[in-house]
């Protein structure tokens, strides 16, 4: 296990900064449901990337309901001043990444970026972790 967190302590909402992949994936761990559903979790970043608001949304069965829930977090912190950034997790039961995820992650990105948010990182989970931002070889946005 590398960075500050162990397993014994994930990342505290408001206090505590989410600047590694790992410190995200032992967040996502403590709130996606087990079993695993199909489900898309947004974590609302503050501008030292701690932790403000969590969104869940269930049923996201169509692979493009990201982009429905990119919608809905960018609509609901339209005016907020203490959200600057965004971790997308896709939980797919039983599947994983697909090829359409490459143009996913372009869209979202785009599109919280129109919004003046950071896409940090977007996750998909089912048969493995996968980051689209990974495959199409672009730099992590991690802090650290």
């Amino acid at each position: 296990m590398y960075g500050a967190f162990t397993s014994a302590r994930f990342p505290r909402a408001h206090l505590d900064p989410i600047v590694t992949s790992h410190s995200a994936q032992l967040l996502l761990d403590r709130l996606i449901d087990l079993p695993h559903r199909h489900e898309t979790l947004a974590v609302l970043l503050d501008g030292e990337r701690r932790g403000v608001s969590i969104i869940a949304v269930g049923n996201t069965v169509d692979h493009d309901a990201v982009l429905d829930v990119a919608e809905l977090v960018t609509e609901s912190v339209r005016w907020s001043v203490d959200v600057d950034g965004v971790i997308l997790a896709s939980v797919r039961p039983g599947a994983g990444d697909e090829l359409d995820d490459l143009e996913r992650w372009a869209e979202l990105s785009l599109r919280f970026d129109e919004a003046a948010l950071e896409l940090v990182e977007w996750y998909v989970i089912g048969n493995g972790v996968s980051c689209p931002r990974a495959l199409l070889g672009e730099p992590p946005r991690w802090t650290l």
